[in-house]
C-alpha cells in the first residue's frame, strides 16, 4: 500500500482534468454506503483499455486498489467496503492518463434513508476565535472528537465517552482551517466538518 497526501493528490487531479479527459459521468450510489459500493463513469476511448480505482482515507493511506477493463461508453462495477471503518473516504478513477476524484461516506450503523448525517451534531460557532462546541442530539451520545490540519496530520484528540456537549479550547492553534471528526460510542463516525480558526 503507497500512502498519498489527499492535498497532493487534489493538486495531482487538477493539472490531469485541465486536458481533455477521457472520464465523464462518475458517480458513486448509493452515499453514504455500508458494505457494498457501485461505480458508474462514461469512458470515451474508443478502444478497450483498463482502469485503476484507488481508495483512501482522510488521512491519506490507501487502502482498496481495484482494475479492470473499460469499454466505450458507460461502464459499472461494484466495489467491496466491508473492510473500511465508518467514515470519509475519496475515490479516485484513473483511466488512460486521466483522473477523477470523488467523496464517498461510509456508515453501516445508521438508516442514511431517514437520517442525514450531518444533522447527528452540530460544530459552533464557524468560524471560531476560542471555543469550538460539539452538540449531539438527545438520542446520540459521543465518544471521541479528532482535530486534523489540511494535509490530513492528527493534532488532537480527545475520549468525550457518553458525552452529548463538549467545549474544545483552541487557544494554542494557529489560524487555519481544520477538519473535525467526532465518533459514537459504537465507533460510528458521527461528524466530519471543516471549521476555521481565526
Amino acid at each position: 500500500m503507497i500512502k498519498w497526501k489527499v492535498g497532493l493528490v487534489s493538486t495531482v487531479l487538477l493539472i490531469s482534468l485541465s486536458v481533455k479527459s477521457q472520464i465523464s459521468d462518475f458517480y458513486l450510489f448509493p452515499n453514504p454506503f455500508t458494505e457494498r459500493v457501485k461505480i458508474k463513469f462514461t469512458s470515451q476511448a474508443l478502444w478497450q483499455s483498463n482502469y485503476d480505482l484507488r481508495v483512501f482515507d482522510i488521512t491519506g493511506q490507501e487502502r482498496i486498489i481495484k482494475t479492470g477493463n473499460t469499454f466505450y461508453g458507460d461502464n459499472r462495477f461494484e466495489v467491496n467496503t466491508s473492510s473500511l471503518e465508518n467514515g470519509i473516504f475519496f475515490f479516485i478513477l484513473i483511466h488512460e492518463g486521466d483522473s477523477v476524484i470523488i467523496k464517498g461516506v461510509k456508515n453501516s450503523l445508521v438508516d442514511v434513508g431517514k437520517l442525514a448525517i450531518n444533522e447527528i451534531v452540530k460544530v459552533f460557532p464557524n468560524p471560531v476565535n476560542r471555543y469550538l462546541n460539539l452538540q449531539s442530539n438527545q438520542n446520540t451520545k459521543m465518544h471521541k472528537v479528532k482535530i486534523y490540519d489540511l494535509l490530513g496530520r492528527l493534532i488532537f484528540t480527545q475520549e468525550i465517552s457518553g458525552l452529548s456537549s463538549y467545549k474544545i479550547d483552541l487557544e494554542m492553534f494557529k489560524p487555519a482551517t481544520y477538519l473535525v471528526e467526532i465518533t459514537g460510542t459504537n465507533g460510528v463516525v458521527l461528524k466530519k466538518e471543516k471549521f476555521y480558526k481565526q
